[in-house]
């Protein structure tokens, strides 16, 4: 892929069609036309990154095509190359352009997500950023001392340093602390900031094993028919529908190592950033440094020099997560696609592309195989696969034959007549206790951050607010104490009341940091770890985590759906839901969905090793469907009875959706613009359409921007992009309206 071909090169053309970064309105990519100078004429392609004059300034942009003639006169030159490797080659610029077109977002930002950062920059080589003491190891120790108290972060940098040595430097990322706690030190005279230039370093090798596992009779099934559709090298789809534990990975890796015997390159996508180091062990304990890893919190060097091997063919196997679906490899055979129902794999801002549907498309336009896996299917997957369009593969039992945990569901109603107000039921209680006394680890989840989920005033019942959004504040013992979980604005302190000027908060609602020092509180001598964005913002804490509580140093993990899947632990027995109705209430029709499916993946956590596991399941629902299905691993009970409620009320997979959400700092303009768009959407209506609004937004004000939306139901999801380009181009709203696009919605908020 990094060599073009003489098509794509198309020396001596002398005019080029460039893509800009510039719309926010999908159809508004028109290319720009520019002349190749002739100092470039040899070097530009399709793909090439490239810096282009526009009006008074320059920019940068993507070459479309290569042209013998020019449409328009008077053009300008193309100011330089950015870089001799193009950002992507024909495939994935079709691939760029149906994204464009099926999400309706502009083709320059899917091109910006195609390639990495550096080819959009001169190229440079990787920066170590090192810190080193500026004082003696005596002035550094009193330092220390004055410190330890008011400022512990900075003292423990100090610490590592002397631990060090005088002199030696220690590597910034290594510290895990912020950068303003070594810039203060800086300030201070205590330590000394330098950067070094250093190549990028190359993978490691990894130690190579073969198939640890002997496969049972249905994973043989599964695999067999990935490998005839792999030899016969054309497009297909296959859903591997299997419980928590049935052996997917042991699947998956076989299939990859078909695909790399027979010269395939293979694209393994995970769908959270936590997840990766996990899959990346094993897939480098069998393929080594074949493997390249591309997900967002990489450096840039790490990313480039990942997506060079892939595209220059070094590495067989790329894994990631949402973004390496246009991971450039040039000989792609298959992709995997593990947890295939998470909503993660949906991306929330522009584009607003589903990774699934473009894997489907990449693996179209690349005649390779696809292979989506999951214990919980999406019901739109398991819908395709009942129609035919995916072929269903079943591994309906543990690999090693022990039975899945059992599931017991406390009624939290109950609960509360007979007494007992507390945040763990009495059951839960002494379960956990006798989990502890065996020597054995337990999971509590709870799918929220924070330690109350809010605060409302004792004498007038009002709640303490975000002032750029129409939400409450979370409450968190550490850190701010008071956070916006959408736009980030934060207070060190509870305020007085706005409403009455008392200073008298009761907090509500329950998040993980309170279980955390609930069992704390309870069982002071047992190790407890906590996993979730808070206690992980630090890079490689994640990781931290995970190897912490496999290895068994602690006994108890607190963890919102970050712990919830994919996690392999042998020695954890019990599992606890704290709170399984955190999801089941949301406004938001996928709800029931996806509290079964948080259910089913958490409670798949437990019995993984040689002792038998038990999941308990608090809820004041304990009658809902949805619950009653997970209690029994009844994925086809709850897809039956969710599927009948789907067409009843016409959403999908019966139905396409596209959400419009209108906003803007007025909320009488928003209001304005939001009718003007829906009366035109009215104006284009199509047959087997419909078009439900506006109505404020259920999140009505975020970031100081009221939101209004629309939302379209049709039958077909041609009609429906066919509606809102007509509907746009009549529609002429005030600079300051913003409208976000989102087609196949996975969230309603």
């Amino acid at each position: 892929m990094v060599n073009a071909s003489e098509d794509s090169r198309k020396a001596g053309k002398p005019f080029a069609a460039v893509v800009l970064p510039l719309t926010r309105r999908p159809g508004g990519d028109r290319p720009y036309f520019y002349r190749v100078p002739p100092d470039l004429a040899g070097r530009l392609q399709v793909g090439s990154p490239v810096e282009v004059p526009l009006r008074a300034g320059r920019t940068r942009g993507w070459v479309v095509a290569l042209l013998d003639a020019c449409p328009v006169a008077d053009v300008k030159e193309i100011t330089r190359v950015l870089a001799d490797v193009p950002a992507f080659n024909a495939e994935l610029y079709s691939l760029a352009k149906w994204i464009a077109g099926t999400y309706l977002c502009p083709l320059g930002a899917v091109l910006r997500a195609l390639g990495p950062a550096w080819l959009g920059r001169p190229s440079a080589g990787a920066v170590r950023r090192a810190v080193r003491l500026a004082v003696s190891p005596a002035a550094a120790q009193q330092s220390r001392k004055a410190l330890a108290g008011r400022a512990p972060q900075q003292a423990k940098v100090l610490d590592a340093l002397l631990a060090g040595g005088p002199g030696v430097p220690l590597d910034v990322r290594a510290l895990g602390v912020d950068r303003r706690v070594l810039q203060r030190l800086s300030e201070r005279g205590l330590v000394k900031l330098e950067e070094e230039a250093v190549d990028a370093p190359a993978p490691a090798e990894g130690e190579r094993e073969g198939p640890a596992l002997r496969l049972n009779r249905e994973q043989e099934a599964a695999l067999a028919a990935v490998r005839q559709a792999l030899e016969a090298g054309r497009f297909a789809t296959f859903l591997l529908h299997g419980v928590t534990g049935s052996g997917k990975t042991e699947v998956y890796l076989r299939a990859i190592a078909a695909a790399v015997a027979l010269g395939k390159q293979a694209i393994f996508l995970v769908p959270e950033i936590a997840l990766t180091p996990q899959m990346v062990a094993s897939l480098r304990g069998r393929f080594g440094s074949e493997v390249a890893v591309l997900h967002s919190r990489l450096s840039p060097q790490e990313r480039s020099r990942a997506w060079q091997r892939l595209a220059q063919g070094e590495a067989s196997v790329a894994v990631g997560a949402r973004s390496g679906i246009f991971a450039p490899v040039p000989r792609l055979g298959l992709i995997v696609m593990d947890e295939e129902q998470e909503s993660s794999y949906k991306q929330e801002v522009v584009p607003r592309y589903h990774a699934r549907e473009a894997v489907l498309k990449r693996a179209q336009l690349a005649s390779a195989v696809v292979l989506l896996g999951s214990a919980t299917p999406s019901l739109e997957s398991y819908y395709r696969a009942e129609r035919g369009l995916y072929r269903l593969l079943r591994l309906p039992a543990r690999a090693d034959g022990r039975p899945l945990p059992s599931v017991r569901v406390v009624d939290m109603r109950q609960e509360l007549r007979e007494g007992n107000p507390a945040l763990l039921s009495r059951y839960l209680t002494e379960r956990l206790s006798a989990a502890l006394a065996r020597g054995e680890q337990a999971l509590l989840f709870l799918n929220r951050r924070g330690y109350h989920a809010f605060l409302v005033c004792r004498h007038c019942g009002a709640a303490l607010r975000c002032r750029a959004c129409d939400i409450t504040l979370t409450y968190h013992r550490e850190g701010p104490a008071l956070r916006c979980h959408y736009c980030g604005f934060s207070l060190a302190a509870a305020p007085p009341c706005p409403a009455c000027g008392a200073e008298a908060w009761l907090g509500l609602g329950s998040g993980t940091e309170r279980v955390e020092g609930e069992i704390r509180r309870y069982w002071p001598r047992a190790r407890v770890l906590r996993l979730d964005a808070d206690a992980v913002r630090r890079r490689g804490a994640h990781e931290e985590v995970y190897a912490a509580f496999r290895e068994g140093e602690a006994d108890i993990l607190v963890g919102t759906q970050m712990a919830a899947k994919g996690f392999h632990f042998p020695r954890l027995t019990l599992v606890g839901v704290v709170n399984a109705d955190v999801t089941l209430n949301l406004p938001d029709f996928r709800a029931r969905e996806r509290t079964f499916q948080l259910l089913a993946q958490v409670a798949g956590r437990a019995g993984r090793g040689e002792r038998p596991g038990e999941v308990i399941v608090q809820t004041f629902f304990p009658e809902d469907y949805s619950i009653q299905a997970a209690r029994d691993h009844d994925y086809l009970s709850f897809y039956r009875r969710e599927m009948r409620q789907r067409q009843r009320l016409g959403y999908p997979p019966f139905t396409r959706l596209v959400l419009l959400v209108v906003s803007a700092p007025a909320a009488e303009k928003a209001k304005e613009a939001a009718t003007a768009l829906g009366r035109l959407l009215v104006q284009e209506k199509l047959p087997g359409t419909m078009v439900l609004g506006p109505a404020p937004a259920p999140l009505s004000r975020l970031e100081n921007r009221y939101r209004y939306q629309l939302i379209l139901k049709g039958d077909a999801g041609g009609r429906l992009r066919q509606m809102v380009r007509q509907a746009l181009a009549a529609w002429r709203p005030g600079r300051e309206i913003r409208l976000a696009i989102d087609v196949d919605p996975i969230f309603m908020l």
